[in-house]
């Protein structure tokens, strides 16, 4: 039977959090582990070692940005031979044979990120991974797809639209971009004078609108979200209506 286990272990700085790793792996004899937000640099061997439950092994990793990140993959080397790994922000790629198995079986661990549009940017990315069709993928990780996709998280909070605004804001002169809702964007009319308060508005809900379209055709259509692109839509609506 083929048991790989994931686990997200926030950071794997400390003997009791990889003491756990090794319990677990010890209960379980997994063929594969995956580890996401490790939290670390790079390792050795030696270090593996004290998670693994036991001597053979094969090991890859992603080091972790700073203090937050890091994916690892652990693999019982009696069963499945890792030959190439690749790794950027988001996931680890491990491609290999498997005992008893024809052909390449891949090892695909995931750690995706919290905001919806960069996690959009990763499957489409994946998705040309997953098109070798001379690999076999075993898929895990973090998907982090439950993440709550609100409003305010669509329309101002995520990087996408959080860019949109910061442009838009210098545009109309009035300063850095702070907001993180629907409401702090509506209540911006006093930003600007009272003459140009009704375009303001108007600025206001045709981003609105364009934001909410270019997310549905990226979700139902794939179509790339590019700010400078919805930028310049959003400038050429403002200038069709005068």
């Amino acid at each position: 039977m083929v048991k790989i286990i994931s686990l997200n272990v926030s950071g794997l700085g400390t003997d009791d959090k990889v003491n756990w790793v090794k319990e677990i792996g010890e209960g379980e004899k997994p063929c594969v582990v995956g580890l996401q937000e490790t939290k670390l640099k790079e390792v050795d061997e030696t270090f593996v070692k004290r998670m693994w439950y036991e001597n053979n092994f094969g090991f890859a990793q992603l080091n972790s940005d700073g203090r937050s990140g890091g994916i690892m993959t652990i693999w019982d080397s009696n069963i499945f031979e890792g030959t190439h790994a690749a790794g950027e922000d988001g996931f680890l790629a491990v491609v290999g044979k498997w005992k008893g198995v024809e052909g390449l079986v891949g090892l695909l661990n995931i750690y995706g990120p919290r905001d919806e549009y960069q996690r959009l940017q990763l499957w489409n990315k994946l998705g040309n991974l997953l098109g070798m069709r001379d690999v076999m993928w075993c898929i895990f990780g973090d998907f982090n797809e439950n993440a709550v996709e609100t409003t305010d998280h669509i329309m101002v909070r995520c990087s996408y639209a959080s860019a949109v605004w910061s442009k838009i804001c210098l545009w109309w002169n009035i300063g850095r971009f702070n907001g993180s809702s629907l409401s702090d964007i509506l209540s911006s009319y006093g930003l600007v004078s009272s003459k140009l308060e009704s375009v303001w508005q108007a600025v206001i809900w045709s981003s609105f609108y364009l934001i909410w379209k270019a997310r549905n055709s990226k979700v139902f259509r794939s179509k790339e979200m590019v700010v400078a692109d919805m930028f310049f839509e959003i400038q050429f609506e403002f200038m069709a209506g005068l």
